[in-house]
């Protein structure tokens, strides 16, 4: 499937990556093992390429690989994430000279008529706006991988935590519900990920507080209760 080169086969070659990633998750790390290599050759191949259904398959892939993989996922993180963020990084609405970006968002969200502006310009009906749908997909997809893959690696993901903390804050406030959506639910993995990673003891109820939560390895100055 890596040698395909066309559209329509990039599809199936999608399709085919996204498979790969079920066939792991029914069968377990054990036993998938042999396929490895070639499979996750498939996916970094994919994302280098420009076709946002790879890009998509590939997000998806790493996502169900981290369940699979666990912290085994972690040698390759550098190779995973570096694209995923460039995608959230992008700009998928091009505003163009004759409206605003806060009237481009209006007119989106179906909340004003740029019709009905002081344009003098009546031959030109058109607006120069254009909204890259395929990225916002895109985005969407990614936002939920990011999620997915500090659930299951957790310390590995640390040092990518800021960076893509910041990505998904700016995409919860797109105009794309899906991505919005994505965005808010990694936000909250995020959370209770890093709230996880930072309690090294069972809570135990009542006061004074038994316990603190430890951030990077220090104690909270000030106790939770």
């Amino acid at each position: 499937m890596k040698e395909v080169t066309g559209d329509d086969d990039f599809h199936l070659r999608g399709t085919v990556t996204d498979t790969l990633g079920t066939i792991a998750s029914a069968v377990g790390k054990d036993k998938f093992l042999p396929y490895m290599e070639k499979s996750f050759q498939l996916a970094f191949e994919g994302m280098k390429i420009d076709s946002s259904r790879l890009r998509e398959s590939a997000f998806c892939f790493f996502a169900v690989m981290a369940a699979v993989l666990k912290d085994g996922l972690t040698p390759v993180l550098p190779q995973i994430m570096p694209p995923i963020i460039e995608v959230l990084n992008q700009e998928d609405i091009d505003f163009g000279e004759k409206v605003t970006e806060d009237e481009a968002k209006a007119l989106l969200n179906g909340e004003t008529d740029v019709a009905d502006s002081d344009d003098d310009d009546d031959d030109d009906e058109s607006i120069n706006l254009n909204v890259n749908s395929a990225l916002q997909l895109e985005k969407e997809i990614a936002a939920d991988a990011l999620g997915e893959i500090f659930i299951y690696v957790k310390e590995a993901f640390l040092p990518y935590l800021q960076t893509a903390t910041e990505q998904l804050l700016e995409l919860a406030d797109t105009f794309y519900e899906g991505s919005r959506k994505s965005a808010l639910s990694s936000l909250w993995k995020f959370v209770t990920t890093l709230g996880a990673l930072q309690v090294n003891e069972a809570w135990q109820p009542g006061l004074p507080v038994v316990c603190r939560p430890f951030v990077h390895g220090l104690i909270a100055e000030n106790p939770v209760a």
